[in-house]
């Protein structure tokens, strides 16, 4: 297992998780991208977003300090299509990433993911689930799939 190199880089989840999940779409066949991202999208792609993260309670105590050091949250998946080219592509695509939220015990390991352990990862049957919709402006289709997911910074990556 890896150590931090300050304690600033196990609170930046969105800079460790974000990255490695897009590579696994990536690795997938998806078009995938950090949501906020300065790369070039065409359709089909998938934006991919941490939405309401928040300690779940477990806390570490390093020297006099506690710190949180496990959160659950909403890992959310935008799909957008282009109708008219390619909004049939919408299933195939959610289907790619239920398939790799099943897999995640096998591909989101301490290789990968250094400084912490993703314990669970599922769809979400809380807020709306699966959400659907049309930018008519731009005349692009979109699906909203956002996953429950509970991480936690590995035991032995305290600096």
């Amino acid at each position: 297992m890896a150590t931090a190199p300050d304690i600033a880089t196990l609170f930046a989840y969105e800079s460790e998780v974000l990255p490695v999940w897009v590579e696994v779409l990536r690795s997938r066949g998806l078009n995938a991208f950090i949501e906020f991202s300065d790369e070039s999208k065409e359709t089909p792609f998938v934006d991919v977003f941490l939405d309401h993260v928040v300690p779940l309670g477990h806390q570490k105590v390093l020297g006099d300090r506690l710190y949180y050091d496990a959160w659950s949250g909403y890992l959310v998946h935008k799909v957008w299509t282009q109708r008219g080219k390619n909004s049939d592509q919408q299933a195939p695509i959610l289907k790619v990433i239920r398939t790799a939220a099943i897999d995640f015990v096998e591909i989101l390991d301490d290789t990968v993911l250094p400084y912490h352990d993703v314990m669970m990862l599922k769809e979400s049957p809380r807020g709306k689930g699966l959400t659907r919709g049309v930018d008519s402006e731009f005349n692009l289709d979109w699906s909203e799939l956002p996953l429950d997911i509970q991480f936690a910074v590995r035991p032995n990556s305290w600096p």
